[in-house]
């Protein structure tokens, strides 16, 4: 049904007017990005206030007894998010302020772009209308965002390596605990050199860019990413790698791909501690001592691991290094029936041969370290905790869904990655907030974003108020002593 003349008159941009019981009433409205239907949907905010045929229009709260009608309130109206773009500004004070040093004309692009991608996963083409939603464009005037700026943007970033680095530098400074991996984006790009067919773990030859990352333990947040091209395998990355971080006084954490003799003394010339896992096969591992049953030969002594026995054996050591062997029963048993069940289902290559080859190792985990300062207990929960670093690409793949790229060059391609390194790091700024106050369990990084995003200002008559705040949101942010300030 259409509305009187005299009501319509009152409607602005980014109001809704709604008649209830024959009352008229004008709603604050706003237009949201929804990641799972990849389009925008309508979102109703505020109740503004009543309409009303002499009065005009009346906003919520205020008396209309002796008050002449205040059209003029109505024609400044604007509502723009501001919940969770100020959380994550508070949360990443350091990293705006590590931002503006080294990329002082550009990092509130930058920085507008990096939200986006955390709260969004938005693509590039949708950051204009993103800024324009959102109380940035107030905060931040100089962030340029459509598509020839962005575009520009990139390309500048990429091609300023030299610069990246110098931020992650400082980052990573102070790092004790350093685990590293290596991971692939898929590219479909023909004008990217580094875009070369290799094979992942995923069994896919798709032209690809590798990605080497390392994570910090002790911060718990991602500290540096390098690409290199998608023939190269990950392991042939490490000297780059060091070279540019320049780290020490540091334990160095890889998985077995990493762990080869020239790396190893890639490792030891940077005078880096390391903890790096041995192949099953490794003519490095000595099994001899555990086909003896009894407790006093087979093992050196043992501890509990998340209340599971492991049993360790310490081998001959060499020079600075040392070979130790952990032995977990239960998954030796868990890996015994597998096998067993595979022979008895004829999958190929399970044999009854290769069931006594291989049963002396099951449940087993060599590693070569030069941490002689450790413990065994240390050592095996120092590499335990290399599954951040898989949590970082599970981060990168799932959530900001950067597995896939259309960058079209190198530079490019550079300068998407440093923006989704950036809304990394800010993601574990947050999960590392619910972590700390036992929230994880409840309350995911995205619930807590979506529910901040749904708080907004408003502009009535040339000043910034904050909306209402939902109850429950407003019991989160209690929890984690949330503050955000009402003008």
């Amino acid at each position: 049904m259409a509305h009187p003349d005299w009501v319509l008159k009152h409607k602005v941009k980014n109001s809704e007017i709604r008649c209830i019981n024959g009352r008229y009433y004008l709603y604050a409205i706003t237009a949201k990005w929804d990641p799972s239907k990849k389009r925008t949907k309508k979102v109703t905010l505020a109740m503004l206030g009543t309409i009303k045929e002499k009065e005009g229009f009346i906003p919520k709260g205020q008396s209309k007894k002796g008050r002449p009608a205040k059209e003029s309130l109505t024609k400044n109206i604007s509502i723009k998010e501001f919940g969770a773009t100020h959380f994550l500004q508070h949360l990443g004070v350091d990293i705006i302020k590590e931002l503006q040093k080294c990329f002082p004309t550009q990092w509130q692009s930058l920085l507008v772009l990096a939200i986006n991608r955390l709260i969004y996963q938005a693509p590039l083409k949708n950051n204009d209308f993103l800024l324009e939603e959102s109380f940035l464009s107030e905060q931040l005037r100089e962030a340029k965002l459509d598509k020839n700026a962005c575009t520009q943007l990139l390309q500048e970033v990429g091609s300023n390596r030299e610069k990246i680095v110098e931020l992650l530098r400082r980052f990573i400074q102070g790092a004790e605990h350093i685990v590293f991996d290596a991971s692939h984006i898929t590219s479909q790009s023909e004008k990217m050199k580094m875009a070369q067919k290799g094979y992942n773990n995923a069994r896919e030859y798709d032209p690809q860019v590798n990605l080497f990352y390392m994570f910090s333990v002790d911060k718990q947040e991602p500290t540096y990413y390098r690409l290199f091209p998608g023939n190269i395998a990950g392991v042939s990355a490490l000297q780059n790698c060091l070279e540019e971080t320049q780290i020490n006084n540091c334990i160095a954490i890889g998985d077995k791909g990493f762990c080869s003799e020239h790396n190893i003394d890639l490792l030891e010339k940077a005078k880096i501690s390391y903890i790096l896992p041995l192949k099953r096969n490794s003519q490095l591992i000595d099994y001899t001592r555990l086909e003896k049953k009894l407790y006093q030969e087979a093992f050196d002594g043992h501890f509990m691991h998340q209340e599971r026995p492991i049993f360790y054996t310490c081998l001959a050591e060499k020079e600075e290094r040392q070979v130790i062997i952990f032995t977990d029963k239960s998954l030796a048993l868990e890996e015994e029936r597998t096998y067993l069940r595979q022979i008895s289902n004829n999958k190929e290559g399970y044999t009854l041969e290769g069931y006594k080859e291989k049963q002396i190792s099951f449940g087993t985990i060599a590693m070569i370290t030069n941490c002689k300062d450790k413990t065994p207990s240390k050592i095996y929960q120092g590499y335990k905790t290399r599954m951040e670093v898989e949590t970082v690409f599970d981060t990168y793949k799932n959530l900001l869904e950067a597995d896939r790229t259309y960058m079209q060059s190198d530079r490019s391609m550079e300068g998407w990655t440093f923006i989704n390194h950036l809304a990394t790091m800010l993601y574990y700024r947050v999960f590392n907030l619910l972590k700390r106050n036992d929230l994880l369990k409840s309350t995911s990084v995205q619930d807590l974003l979506l529910r901040l995003s749904r708080i907004n200002k408003i502009k009535i008559n040339n000043s910034w108020v904050v909306g209402e705040i939902n109850s429950k949101t407003a019991k989160l942010m209690h929890k984690l002593n949330i503050n955000i300030p009402i003008t």
